[in-house]
């Protein structure tokens, strides 16, 4: 027979500890709700899991895997439109645009985005402009590749696509003809780094593969500005969410030098 902490026999649960349960696990009800009502307070979106993006990336942790390879894409021009969506502004590829293989499977480019700031960090720091090329495979899966861009050189990305980024904020859609993803120039032997994420818009849904590129390209803060102008002036990133004990790995590519590697796990 046991005995509870009020020196009555646990034959049932006595009415002081049943009371003491009780209140307990409305404590924790109420944490939950306070929890999510300052995340939505904060940035204006709930997201439920323990896979949700972005993070900040800390170097000095994460895994090297060379198995992960060089990247296999292969884009190619296809019919696209800018459109507006109030929180973002893509360029919707409305035809064959390429694709992503990761692990066997093909995922096909949809779309790219911009959010200003980056929402992905490294080691704490933010950058001002991040790219999201988002593909997505025959049974939904989502892979995502992130660019982090600071302020330098003009994007020539960006450059192509000013008229349009010019009169975007204005109407709702964009006719852009025919738009080629090469033009962003990624590089099949790229450094990156992987891990398993969510989106960073509702739904947030969970298991996307993120790639985020270790090179920071460059736009000028012209270029970011006419994106948020875009916007009406509103940012459009989230805040960086808890890793929850998930592991970020790094592919060393060739586009770095030595002395780049030895940043890939101290910068």
């Amino acid at each position: 027979m046991s005995i509870c902490m009020h020196k009555q026999p646990l034959l049932g649960i006595c009415k002081a500890c049943k009371m003491g349960r009780i209140v307990f696990m409305c404590m924790l009800a109420l944490t939950g709700l306070l929890l999510l009502l300052s995340s939505a307070i904060q940035g204006g979106e709930v997201g439920i899991g323990y896979q949700q993006s972005p993070i900040d990336i800390k170097t000095a942790y994460v895994q090297s895997n060379q198995t992960l390879g060089d990247l296999k894409k292969k884009y190619s021009p296809s019919k696209a439109a800018m459109i507006n969506k109030g929180y973002e502004i893509q360029v919707v590829w409305s035809e064959y645009a390429g694709s992503l293989e990761i692990g066997g499977v093909k995922y096909r480019l949809n779309q790219s985005h911009w959010h200003h700031p980056a929402e992905h960090t490294i080691n704490g720091k933010r950058f001002p402009l991040e790219l999201h090329m988002v593909h997505i495979s025959h049974d939904n899966k989502i892979a995502v590749i992130g660019i982090l861009y600071k302020f330098g050189a003009p994007d020539f990305f960006l450059t192509k696509l000013k008229e349009a980024i010019d009169k975007i904020d204005n109407v709702k859609e964009v006719d852009l003809n025919v738009v080629d993803p090469n033009i962003i120039e990624i590089k099949r032997d790229a450094t990156y780094y992987r891990y398993i994420g969510s989106l960073t818009t509702d739904p947030f849904t969970e298991g996307v593969t993120w790639t985020v590129m270790k090179k920071v390209r460059t736009i000028t803060p012209k270029q970011a500005d006419s994106l948020r102008k875009a916007l009406h002036g509103k940012n459009n990133s989230r805040e960086v969410q808890p890793l929850y004990g998930r592991f970020v790995q790094v592919y060393q590519g060739k586009d770095i030098s030595k002395k780049e590697t030895s940043l890939l796990w101290s910068s």
